[in-house]
């Protein structure tokens, strides 16, 4: 640096110095900065954290007491890079080269502190002093970084929350995502953003308890494992093994099995309560002529149920059959299983049977069938006039004999999905539908 020569040596001595110092403090500051740091979250205030710093120039001297502009920058690395942060806080006052900031509070501090971080600081727009500052943790803080992270304080800790009422409050916006110890119950409670909640906890000694809607779900372990439901018990795990109250219901596909074998499973039933229930008829079994379905409610004593029966609106004969295609999808199996009730009324014969069958078509084609596409699997020989023995009209009013019924039940080994099952009577000699009759009801499709 050179002067100007004055008048007198003394003069020259005084501007030279004052020249001199003048740049040195805009140019060349060296940052000891002293940190103790902590952030603090208030409610509808951003997050600041505070630091204390000394500026003094190159001698080593404190800067001239005064109010500095200081602008303050986050980095990743220790030099280079680009700031993540940036804010400029002006009127600063220093005092024998010392300062006081709070950072965040002209900029949100959106920093997530998860990394280490390096501060550059620059006055009055000058060149980023160097070294950069490295900042560290307070002592306490360090344990968030070690293999135990305790939160020292004997009060409660909020996340989203600056007044947390519970030991552990999460919250997203207004709703709460998990409170521990939660008043009344030492739980865990979760609450979704629909306003429904859930807690988890003891309610007792032996008691876990799972509260969501409209009653508890409580396990119980005194003894026995127990799960109750609206303070019923509905599981029980015990010694002897479980009991269940209520209705076990399978899912599609769903199996019981004992050891190794699986059990047999209800698939569909028909009631015809409502309908014929994709039931059809036609004049044979390997004749699609169409003829009518008819539905029949006795609604005696014994016998309160829907049937069905081939109807007499597009004439016919005594050899109509009833017949329903099956769709299994779904259903994996090897084997089916159907279940009916067959009814029995009018003037049968002896010979005459009544039967049912497997099919893999309604009408199977062949008068034999020789090609494997047809079999019967139940037979019933109404040899037993009921008629002739108990005298009395019969339960569906249709012929002045007594009617009676029998549980028939066939099975098929196959894997097909699709199926037909036809239904009917085989008379001695061609005869009037009315003559003889039958009906069908109660069906059940079974699989294992």
């Amino acid at each position: 640096m050179f002067c100007q020569r004055p008048t007198s040596r003394w003069q020259q001595l005084i501007n030279c110095y004052q020249s001199n110092i003048t740049n040195l403090m805009k140019n060349i500051f060296t940052l000891l900065l002293a940190f103790f740091a902590f952030a603090t979250l208030q409610l509808q205030a951003q997050a600041t954290l505070s630091i204390q710093g000394t500026v003094q120039n190159s001698t080593g001297a404190a800067v001239t007491d005064g109010s500095y502009s200081l602008t303050f920058k986050l980095y990743t690395q220790s030099a280079g890079g680009t700031a993540i942060w940036t804010e400029t806080q002006s009127g600063i006052p220093i005092q024998s080269g010392v300062y006081s900031a709070e950072l965040g509070a002209v900029e949100t501090l959106n920093v997530p502190f998860n990394a280490t971080y390096f501060l550059g600081v620059s006055v009055d727009g000058g060149a980023e002093m160097a070294p950069r500052a490295k900042l560290t943790s307070a002592p306490y803080a360090l344990s968030l970084r070690g293999q135990e992270n305790v939160f020292g304080s004997t009060g409660n800790v909020g996340i989203g929350d600056d007044t947390p009422d519970t030991k552990l409050h999460v919250k997203d916006g207004q709703n709460a995502i998990v409170r521990a110890e939660a008043p009344g119950i030492a739980a865990f409670e979760l609450n979704r953003t629909n306003g429904t909640q859930a807690t988890i906890g003891y309610v007792g000694t032996d008691v876990l308890q799972v509260l969501h809607g409209t009653g508890p779900i409580e396990i119980r372990s005194s003894g026995n494992t127990d799960v109750y439901n609206n303070g019923t018990k509905r599981l029980g795990i015990e010694s002897t093994g479980i009991n269940v109250t209520g209705d076990v219901e399978l899912g599609t596909g769903g199996n019981i099995k004992y050891g190794a074998n699986n059990d047999w499973r209800l698939v569909d039933v028909d009631d015809f309560s409502t309908g014929n229930d994709g039931w059809g008829c036609q004049n044979s079994w390997n004749n699609g002529l169409a003829r009518d379905v008819v539905r029949v409610q006795p609604q005696t004593p014994f016998s309160k149920g829907w049937m069905i029966t081939p109807g007499t609106t597009l004439g016919g004969d005594s050899d109509d059959v009833l017949y329903k295609q099956f769709d299994l999808s779904g259903h994996p199996h090897t084997m089916v299983k159907v279940v009916f009730t067959y009814h029995v009324s009018g003037n049968y014969d002896p010979g005459e049977i009544g039967f049912a069958a497997f099919s893999t078509g309604q009408t199977p084609s062949g008068s034999n069938n020789n090609n494997g596409n047809f079999q019967v699997g139940w037979v019933h020989n109404n040899d037993m006039l009921v008629g002739d023995y108990f005298n009395g009209l019969g339960y569906v009013n249709d012929a002045n004999t007594l009617d009676y019924n029998v549980r028939g039940e066939m099975v098929a080994q196959t894997d097909n999905n699709t199926f037909y099952v036809l239904v009917g009577v085989r008379p001695t000699t061609p005869e009037p539908l009315s003559d003889e009759r039958y009906y069908i009801s109660d069906v059940e499709v079974w699989v294992k």
